[in-house]
């Protein structure tokens, strides 16, 4: 049952109780009250990333850092974090903003698709449970935000009009900026959705027309790779066509062994 206008407030066209509103929010501003409230966060590779940022953000200041490190091209993926932190005056706090849009991204993707769906909006609460997820605590900066993002690719792929397919294009081009391994994710199953839902319409021209974007980036990124830059695509096939089989099933210890961590010395 909706609650009564005099109880609810309309956002974007839908009806919140504003006891669920005062909640929502506090349990946003709890998550994000943790998280400032920490010295040092406890995710494990996230000091390389810091490292990163520090480094970008002082190598034409200091001198000598040219001589250890080179600066990678721009568009390059998972540049996005490092880049973002180094806006700030100390890259920590930059970070912390970053961790901060991704807890909000988090749950306000989780309750557009619970109000897609037509679910029970107090469940978004719930969303908390998935928030400090495997690729947040060992400090996966790219995969962490492409969470939210991915989600809201979905999102919005499930909508009509002119804005969606917009909105679509820009979130793969930040997937790009995140990770390639994530956009390639959203890609494979965004171009299964869009064919499921609209091979009998034309209106789903426009979503496929909306990853264009990002496939060039993707395409250039590769291009310039096997120039030289990188040996990761070459990694990746090597890795697919010769190693991925044969060691498929010695992978599924990473149930057991991931565990590990939960046990004390």
């Amino acid at each position: 049952m909706l609650p009564s206008s005099q109880e609810s407030i309309t956002i974007l066209g839908q009806q919140y109780d504003r006891v669920f509103l005062a909640v929502f929010v506090g349990v946003i501003l709890a998550h994000l009250s943790i998280l400032w409230a920490q010295d040092v966060l406890p995710f494990i590779d996230l000091p390389n990333h810091l490292a990163e940022a520090s480094i970008y953000k002082y190598y034409n200041i200091v001198d000598h850092l040219g001589h250890y490190y080179e600066v990678g091209p721009l568009l390059n993926p998972n540049v996005l974090h490092y880049i973002f932190c180094s806006l700030f005056w100390d890259v920590e706090i930059g970070n912390k903003v970053y961790y901060s849009i991704y807890i909000i991204l988090f749950f306000i993707a989780a309750l557009g698709v619970i109000n897609h769906f037509k679910g029970n909006y107090w469940f978004v609460l719930l969303a908390g449970i998935l928030l400090y997820n495997y690729n947040v605590t060992f400090g996966f900066v790219g995969f962490s935000l492409a969470i939210p993002l991915v989600v809201v690719l979905f999102h919005q792929a499930l909508q009509s009009g002119v804005r969606p397919i917009i909105t679509c294009s820009l979130v793969l081009v930040l997937l790009f900026f995140t990770h390639a391994l994530a956009l390639l994710f959203a890609l494979s199953f965004f171009m299964l959705l869009i064919a499921y839902r609209y091979y009998r319409y034309r209106k789903g021209l426009g979503f496929l027309l909306s990853v264009i974007p990002s496939l060039f980036l993707l395409l250039y990124w590769i291009s310039n790779s096997f120039g030289g830059n990188s040996d990761t695509p070459a990694f990746l096939i090597d890795y697919y066509s010769n190693h991925f089989l044969s060691s498929y099933f010695e992978r599924g210890k990473f149930f057991f062994f991931d565990n590990f961590p939960l046990y004390g010395s």
